[in-house]
């Protein structure tokens, strides 16, 4: 337990805003009436107020870090020489985010305050925490507002508590107060002014009819006029973005009015592009330059044209495809209660090359080269040189050269693929041009043709001065269009051919055909196996066909001398009463008879055609009766 005493005195008390955050102003208003107040904060400041300090029942303190302090107020009337006290303990939140506000105070020297009527700004700032902020006021006449600017009307002088609170985006809050003397004026003034940029110039036409115009732009550029015509129209440009306060003084034989106003020019902002053409498959770089105007932080938002978007001041995008591509940026600000937002735009080419072939069909006989016009063009502008190198599937069969082997888009765009092949079959060349900008292909397809020939019938037979037909055929092998031109040999002489006509042209789709008319052009007393060879012939390429052509008797004569020839694989017999001998190059064999009645000597049986032992000789039958 303590003694205490208590003295009669006059009664002083005080009362602080609500809420007291550390790094943030507050106020405290004490009882009026005495000529000197004395503060102690208690964390070792003091401050002197009242009219014998110059000032009143108010002060304003900020506390550097949170925590409980005691706060005491002496008050003291010279007139009666007795202090009077009062004390309360204050609880300081803690100050992870610093809020404050002003005023306007001045205005091209002159002192000036907020008169009832007219209308005040208030600009907020805000320290620490997490931005962006939020702003929210008291204005201690039962109004409130939002936004870091606001503008207010204060309907009767006198003396308002303004309290400020700040959430930052983690919801930490600090809060300022401040004690704002309204005063009395014979004026209501006011002024308008448009949307401001930076660099432009800014008209701001306040109210006419006063003679003395006073201005402070906000950026520490003033302007008077006194009396002259228009006075009442100040111009003005902004070099940043601000924000600013700009106040308007105007005086008259009554009196003087101020008037003040808030703003941050329009957000301002642009960015480049690096490279403006880029070759598909590249990186380009997106930066912001600056940002002006508004509320900051400021979030960005990117669309590149695209399909794409990202955000942040800068980015590094690759096109894939090649265009003329349009990038969005969209810059907002964080203006209360309603955000800016600013849009820009820039453009970007894309350029790349493209390949093609003529044709993209080959066709040749092996051993024949065969070329297709390979074209290298630009896309957009694309310009530098291009390799061109040629796959080959499957790999063996078929050699290809391209000439030449690069091209410089811009200067040359043409190169020639030449293919040979040796085996029949279809190829797939595949070229492919390669560039700083990637790469691009065409196929070509490479058959190496060929033709096939047959005939129908391959064995023609007929009678002593008859003659036989059979139907030649050429086909196309893997797309073989070229003409074929036909020719016969036959042996032994004595048989004559004929082949019309004698050139063709086989399609991917029908045979070609000829027709092949055989007739004999001497009579023999011998039946021997006729031998044709049928010729294909298309440049280098021949292909041939054997066919064979055999005479029979009309009739058999007994008691006469009939040859006839057989095929000498099978044994001739006679039957009883006629007498066989074999030939060999019409020379009668002597070793080979082994009977009156047949024909059996292995050399005779084992030929693989009529009349040919492989060797050129030719082997025949001559029967008669005995």
């Amino acid at each position: 337990s303590h003694y205490v005493v208590v003295q009669s005195a006059s009664r002083v008390d005080f009362v602080s805003y609500p809420t007291v955050t550390a790094g943030s102003p507050t106020v405290f208003n004490a009882t009026l009436g005495f000529y000197y107040y004395y503060w102690d904060f208690g964390d070792g400041t003091a401050y002197y107020g009242g009219v014998g300090y110059g000032g009143n029942s108010l002060a304003a303190h900020t506390y550097s870090r949170s925590g409980t302090y005691f706060v005491v107020l002496t008050g003291y009337n010279y007139t009666t020489g007795v202090f009077s006290t009062a004390s309360h303990v204050l609880v300081v939140g803690s100050g992870v985010v610093a809020a404050d506000f002003v005023y306007p105070t001045h205005n091209d020297g002159l002192t000036v305050s907020i008169n009832a009527g007219s209308p005040a700004v208030f600009n907020a700032t805000a320290t620490g925490g997490s931005s962006p902020y939020q702003f929210a006021w008291t204005l201690g006449d039962g109004s409130s507002a939002v936004g870091q600017l606001p503008t207010h009307i204060f309907a009767s002088p006198g003396s308002y508590i303004v309290a400020l609170t700040v959430t930052d985006s983690l919801g930490n809050v600090a809060v300022a107060s401040h004690s704002v003397t309204v005063a009395s004026s014979p004026y209501l003034v006011d002024f308008t002014y448009p949307p401001v940029a930076p660099g432009s110039i800014v008209a701001f036409s306040g109210t006419s009819g006063f003679y003395y115009y006073y201005w402070d732009f906000g950026d520490g550029s003033t302007y008077q006029d006194y009396g002259s015509n228009g006075a009442s129209i100040a111009y003005h440009a902004y070099s940043s973005a601000g924000p600013f306060i700009v106040v308007m003084t105007v005086s008259d034989s009554l009196g003087t009015a101020t008037a003040s106003h808030g703003f941050s020019t329009a957000l301002f902002s642009d960015f480049t592009v690096s490279p403006t053409s880029v070759a598909a498959g590249h990186p380009v770089s997106f930066n912001v330059t600056s940002v002006q105007g508004g509320t900051p932080p400021y979030s960005f938002a990117w669309n590149f044209g695209d399909g794409t978007t990202g955000s942040g001041t800068s980015q590094i995008h690759t096109y894939s495809k090649t265009g003329t591509f349009i990038i969005v940026l969209e810059i907002t600000d964080s203006s209360t209660p309603s955000a800016n937002s600013l849009t820009i735009a820039h453009s970007i080419t894309v350029v790349d090359f493209e390949i093609a072939a003529t044709p993209t069909v080959l066709y040749a006989i092996p051993g024949q080269s065969s070329n297709s016009t390979i074209s290298v063009s630009s896309k957009l502008g694309f310009t530098g040189p291009v390799v061109l190198m040629a796959v080959i599937s499957p790999q063996s069969g078929l050699t290809c050269t391209i000439t030449p082997g690069t091209v410089n888009l811009g200067t040359s765009e043409i190169a020639v693929l030449s293919c040979q092949g040796s085996v029949v079959t279809p190829f797939t060349v595949t070229v492919t041009g390669s560039a700083s900008s990637g790469s691009h292909s065409v196929s070509i397809t490479f058959y190496v043709t060929d033709f096939s020939i047959g005939a129908s019938p391959t064995t023609i037979t007929f009678d002593n001065g008859s003659s036989g037909d059979s139907t030649v055929y050429v086909g196309s092998i893997d797309g073989f269009s070229d003409p074929v031109t036909l020719s016969s040999t036959v042996l032994p002489s004595g048989l004559s051919c004929t082949i019309v006509p004698d050139i063709v042209t086989p399609s991917v789709y029908y045979y070609a055909t000829s027709a092949l008319s055989c007739r004999l052009i001497r009579k023999l007393d011998y039946h021997p196996w006729y031998h044709q060879w049928i010729h294909g012939n298309c440049s280098s390429l021949s292909r041939n066909l054997s066919t064979g052509a055999k005479r029979v008797a009309s009739r058999f004569q007994p008691n006469s001398r009939t040859n006839q020839f057989y095929r000498p694989n099978r044994e001739l017999r006679t039957g009883r009463g006629w007498r066989l001998h074999c030939y060999y190059n019409w020379r009668q064999w002597p070793a080979f008879s082994l009977g009156n009645d047949h024909c059996s000597h292995s050399r005779f049986r084992n030929l693989a055609e009529p009349g040919d032992d492989r060797t050129g000789s030719i082997w025949h039958v001559k029967r008669w009766r005995v």
